[in-house]
């Protein structure tokens, strides 16, 4: 799965507080970035393999006030049901590292986010670090891109060796995540300056229609997976906005 050209490093992953690397490709088998922070939230509050939880999760979404029932407050809610983008929240509180091939988002990158990048590369990845010379790595607190950086560098856990890397010129954008992993459809600009896309699934395991929602980076917050074309398209006309080619964004 590479979007880009082929690489030696290949692959979705959290890298966690700790350097661990955790599989986030979302293919059968494997949970997607936000279902390990959605899952790492709810363990918080409550205990995952109660027949209460059970029953909330069974059948059917929950709700604001099912999640209030077992305890989880408010500010929780919003992320577990997608209100908030739930990666975003892992990365800004806990200091995670979110991986998708060569490209790497973080929302910092003190020392110690470099040590836990390398230690997770490496288990992630093995010695095929070591041959792959084009490590992006982006800070999103700061807004700033480093391009082309070898794991060497990165394995000096230094921040201020990054400097030679920097791109100057955020407006390029990152176009990993392939935008909103969509290859054709609609899409239209929000009041807020944010996008909402609609198109074909490109996801292996999901069903075949996506709305994705993204900010005014053109970096994804969250999305919505559906079985029919019309029932993403009823939502998508719901919401007002402008329309957009959408070749200029994806």
């Amino acid at each position: 799965m590479n979007w880009f050209k082929k690489a030696y490093v290949d692959g979705e992953y959290w890298i966690d507080e700790d350097g661990r690397a955790w599989p986030a490709d979302g293919d059968i088998g494997d949970k997607d970035h936000s279902a390990y922070v959605r899952d790492r939230i709810l363990s918080e509050y409550v205990d995952m393999d109660s027949p209460e939880v059970a029953e909330i999760f069974g059948a059917r979404y929950p709700t604001d006030e099912d999640l209030l029932k077992i305890g989880i407050p408010q500010e929780s809610i919003d992320i577990i049901l997608d209100r908030k983008d739930p990666r975003e929240y892992a990365m800004k509180n806990w200091g995670w590292v979110r991986v998708a091939d060569r490209f790497i988002q973080t929302w910092v990158l003190t020392s110690q986010i470099l040590k836990n990048i390398a230690n997770g590369l490496f288990e992630a990845f093995d010695r095929d670090v070591y041959t792959e010379k084009n490590f992006v790595l982006e800070s999103m607190a700061n807004n700033r891109i480093y391009e082309n950086v070898p794991y060497q560098v990165i394995d000096q856990a230094n921040p201020m060796g990054l400097r030679d890397y920097q791109d100057m010129t955020f407006a390029k954008s990152l176009n990993w995540y392939k935008k909103a992993q969509v290859n054709e459809g609609k899409v239209k600009v929000l009041p807020d300056g944010s996008f909402m896309v609609l198109g074909k699934n490109t996801k292996r395991g999901e069903p075949p229609w996506r709305i994705s929602r993204l900010d005014k980076r053109e970096m994804p917050r969250y999305h919505s997976v559906y079985d029919t074309y019309e029932d993403a398209l009823a939502v998508y006309d719901y919401t007002k906005g402008e329309e957009k080619n959408v070749y200029e964004l994806v």
